[in-house]
């Protein structure tokens, strides 16, 4: 079975700014996995290549054993994610957020599996502050991204 994530040699300039500078990493299938560090250290950068919203000016980029740029949209079909700049209702538990993104989705996930697995709210019946950034993102995909907050 082919990795979750294999990036090689992986480079992204904006002008003359170096986001990415010959990044390797490899992800298995099953691994949980988190992009941690300081802003402008490449964590946003990296998700969007995975995802081909932005173009690396070198290097290779494979998810789930397809080529990010050939295969982009079905990708995007297999996996989901949570940007950093998403807004959540005040209103909504954490579980009823979830619960709106499975049902987004069309899909059959357990709101409380997910809840359980990506670990991102101790209480799902508790309401979030007036945002909360890195909810669990629900589809019928295989793989899900949260992106990391922005401070």
């Amino acid at each position: 079975m082919a990795s979750a994530i294999e990036l090689s040699g992986l480079t992204k300039h904006f002008d003359e700014v170096v986001a990415l500078d010959g990044v390797d990493l490899t992800v298995e299938d099953g691994e949980i996995f988190g992009f941690l560090g300081p802003n402008g250290a490449g964590k946003s950068t990296t998700i969007d290549t995975l995802l081909d919203f932005v173009r690396p000016n070198s290097g290779t980029v494979r998810v789930l054993g397809m080529d990010a740029q050939a295969d982009s949209l079905e990708i995007r079909r297999r996996t989901g994610v949570l940007p950093d700049a998403y807004q959540v209702y005040g209103r909504l538990t954490g579980r009823q957020h979830v619960q709106f993104a499975i049902d987004s989705k069309d899909s059959d996930d357990d709101p409380l599996y997910l809840l359980e697995r990506v670990a991102s709210l101790t209480r799902p019946t508790a309401r979030p502050a007036v945002t909360r950034k890195g909810c669990a993102s629900a589809s019928s995909s295989r793989w899900r991204w949260l992106a990391t907050p922005t401070s």
